[in-house]
């Protein structure tokens, strides 16, 4: 019995005039296992794609009735389907509409005539990326499912009850009740948009690689001095927590060029972390040292610390002792902090001890 590959279950959908190019990427694909479909470029491209639920399509740039490139322009704006993997199938004549087709989305192309083994290998790298994508969107949604719920739901229903509370006994509150339930209000909100943000930001972390657009965003290069941005972040974290006395800074003056907005998120993120699991007159001390390896970065803090099997258990969605210590938070802090430092060639160490503190250290090579 021949030994099936899997590929039987991709689905790949062709767009091909010429009967001979035709055959033969059928014949290359389906010898490897590949399920090829077929199809005339007048076809009702809404219905074939709800049908088909392609994997993967390939299409010839100039056909008779619809080109490639009104075929791409119609299922970009087709939300279901705009992230399947295009391949152009191209005579070298065909130059300029091949590069109006890329601009609008197209993964790859391929010039005709072709050797079997490239048109494979674009199928394979195609398909492989489509699936890595696939995975971080399951692996993301099944994580979010499990944690969104209840981090939205405490400050929700905090909203909702003390609107209700002024909206019900509004004639029987005094004035300094009705001030309090709003400040109660306005921290739930304030918790609930920190919540939904950080979600946000570790889902555009997670596609970075994946997202062209997000790629040119987030490593986008700005000039910047490493102290200055260091206070800003540690003074506007430890004014959330009415800390600021806590707050300890020593840094250097140095100035580096790299992405500014990746390595703010990684401190917003550690230095949160120090006065969140922390107690109120306990120092929070935030360094930044220049070095010959680079710029080290230090955040220290005196609060509970995590243990040794702890630490490397760290990741997103994951916190450590919440129903004991009914914490509050999505895990997601040293989640972000470890993607963000990746883009940035740096990693997080972590010295930490239970009930004596926690130290997080990286190096920005300069």
């Amino acid at each position: 019995m021949e030994k099936s590959t899997g590929k039987e279950a991709i689905k790949i959908i062709l767009f091909e005039d010429d009967n001979n190019v035709k055959n033969s990427v059928m014949e290359i694909l389906t010898s490897e296992g590949y399920s090829v479909l077929h199809f005339e470029s007048d076809v009702n491209l809404h219905k074939m794609l709800d049908d088909i639920k392609p994997d993967l399509i390939i299409s010839d740039v100039m056909m008779p009735v619809k080109s490639g490139i009104e075929i791409i322009k119609e299922i970009k704006l087709i939300n279901r389907f705009k992230e399947v993997p295009f391949i152009f199938l191209t005579a070298r004549s065909d130059n300029s509409d091949l590069r109006e087709g890329m601009n609008l989305g197209a993964d790859d192309f391929i010039v005709k005539p072709f050797k079997a083994k490239d048109l494979l290998r674009s199928v394979e790298l195609r398909i492989k990326k489509s699936g890595l994508y696939k995975e971080k969107i399951d692996r993301f949604s099944k994580s979010v499912a499990l944690s969104v719920p209840h981090e939205l739901r405490t400050p929700l229903i905090s909203l909702v009850g003390y609107s209700d509370l002024i909206i019900d006994d509004f004639d029987f509150l005094s004035d300094n009740d009705i001030r309090e339930y709003v400040k109660r209000i306005k921290l739930s909100a304030a918790r609930l948009h920190k919540v939904i943000e950080k979600f946000i930001l570790y889902s555009n972390l997670l596609m970075i690689d994946l997202d062209e657009e997000l790629k040119l965003r987030f490593l986008a290069k700005t000039e910047f001095d490493f102290s200055e941005l260091l206070s800003r972040t540690a003074v506007s974290t430890s004014s959330e927590y009415n800390r600021y006395s806590d707050l300890s800074i020593e840094a250097d003056s140095v100035t580096a060029s790299l992405s500014e907005e990746l390595l703010s998120y990684a401190l917003i993120q550690i230095i949160d972390n120090a006065f969140k699991f922390s107690s109120s007159g306990t120092p929070v001390i935030v360094k930044g040292t220049s070095t010959k390896s680079g710029y080290e970065i230090s955040i220290g803090d005196n609060g509970r610390g995590i243990s040794s099997e702890q630490r490397k258990e760290i990741e997103a969605f994951h916190q450590f002792e919440r129903e004991k210590l009914n914490q509050s938070g999505s895990g997601l802090g040293l989640a972000i902090t470890n993607k963000a430092l990746s883009f940035l060639g740096s990693k997080l160490s972590i010295e930490s001890d239970l009930n004596k503190g926690t130290v997080c250290k990286f190096v920005i090579s300069t």
